[in-house]
């Protein structure tokens, strides 16, 4: 059949026909790397550090488990991000030194090169360091369930959190939105991978910093979230230097109830308490707490492998949300959040549950800004949709709420302070 016309022949042109068919088709496969009976071992690009590490082996796992007897091999590949000290990971650093471009792919460039080149069959990244536009010929195949997305505030045991104290960040999100909520306290820079800048803060270089719940938790250091990561979230207590000791009360926002809100861990003998902040606070990096599966885009067995492990919810919320990163042309350079999630329940009549996205923007010209919207998404087009309607939200002043309230004090709370924080 071509064209989507059958074509008739003899038995022996049909059957040069078909032999010929296959091995076309056994050499387009070789091409691609090989069939799927005989390739068995899928190699996986990775950082080297022990979080991107302990996440693309939660994910290997995951794979072995849905494909019995594939072999997988992890692939450390050093990145310029870990090589230059201004880079930091995500949205929670990416450092000034490496500008625009440069600084949005700093942590996984190499490893898309690896990719290109054939080195490894797929890779493994925190979806948040992706940049919005994947090079030529790659694609993302899967992203996992996700984990808990919220940022958190961790400091070292003995810190009382005056005024004036000094918080360690170096994304410009986090500060904007610190900054709003607190405007009194002080924000220093801090970079590195999590162990790096929990050695800095048990050193005194800052009292605490704002890090993601879901790095904590992969590396075993506190719990996650039960809500927020089902399936791929990381083996629970894999590091042996971190142990969580205690866990705080259940709270409420809309869009789902979150657990395990606080606690103390250790890590290479210092103590360290931490606190989740709820999205009133900090809203999320796009992609946060999310992890992406990146192949290449004509590697079918790399697709058909790694497909079982993607969440449908989890891809579109998190494509809403670079969608409106895309439309905002943010990168790492601008101030902004965004997270989507979905509410409701599928009924007999065939309801769809309904995607919302809220996200923050910090304006040079309009401050401050919150929007949500909330769309019946059922595909990869309508999470862009309304990533984009988001972003055409907070871009106009449109369909924005009031910003939260600033604490300038323990159980006072006033209106945040007009003005712009410095981003």
């Amino acid at each position: 059949m071509r064209g989507g016309l059958e074509m008739q022949a003899g038995p022996s042109a049909g059957r040069r026909s078909s032999e010929a068919d296959g091995k076309e088709t056994g050499r387009r496969r070789a091409s691609r790397g090989g069939s799927v009976r005989r390739r068995r071992v899928l190699r996986i690009g990775t950082r080297g550090s022990p979080l991107a590490m302990a996440q693309a082996e939660a994910v290997a796992a995951e794979l072995r488990r849905k494909t019995p007897g594939l072999r997988t091999v992890l692939v450390p590949i050093r990145t310029s991000g870990d090589e230059t000290p201004a880079g930091g990971p995500g949205a929670g650093g990416r450092g000034s030194a490496s500008r625009g471009r440069s600084a949005a792919g700093a942590f996984v460039r190499e490893i898309e090169r690896a990719l290109i080149e054939g080195r490894v069959d797929a890779a493994v990244h925190s979806l948040k360091d992706l940049p919005v536009r994947l090079p030529a010929g790659l694609e993302i195949a899967a992203v996992p369930p996700r984990a808990d997305v919220r940022d958190c505030l961790v400091w070292r045991e003995g810190v009382e959190f005056p005024h004036g104290a000094r918080i360690g960040t170096s994304s410009r999100r986090r500060k904007a939105e610190l900054l709003i909520i607190c405007p009194d306290v002080r924000i220093v820079p801090i970079r590195g991978n999590v162990g790096t800048r929990l050695r800095k803060i048990a050193a005194g270089a800052a009292d605490g910093a704002v890090l993601a719940v879901a790095g904590l938790a992969r590396l075993g250091l506190v719990g996650g979230d039960s809500n927020a990561s089902a399936g791929v979230s990381g083996p629970a207590g894999r590091a042996t230097r971190g142990r969580e000791e205690s866990r705080g009360a259940r709270f409420r926002r809309k869009g789902g109830a979150w657990t395990i809100s606080s606690g103390t861990f250790t890590y290479e003998g210092a103590k360290f308490y931490w606190i989740a902040l709820p999205f009133w606070m900090l809203l999320p990096a796009p992609g946060q707490g999310a992890l992406a599966v990146e192949i290449r885009a004509d590697d079918d067995w790399a697709r058909a492998v790694v497909s079982p492990v993607n969440c449908r919810e989890t891809a579109l919320a998190v494509a809403a949300e670079r969608a409106a990163m895309r439309a905002l042309r943010s990168g790492c350079r601008l101030p902004m959040g965004a997270y989507g999630w979905f509410e409701g329940k599928v009924g007999a009549d065939g309801k769809r549950r309904t995607m919302v996205l809220e996200g923050f923007l910090l304006s040079r010209l309009g401050g401050p800004r919150r929007a949500r919207m909330a769309a019946s998404v059922v595909n990869m087009r309508g999470a862009e949709d309304i990533g984009r309607m988001l972003a055409e939200a907070l871009r106009t002043g449109r369909c924005c709420q009031p910003q939260p309230l600033a604490f300038a004090a323990p159980g006072r709370p006033e209106r945040a302070k007009s003005g712009e924080p410095d981003g």
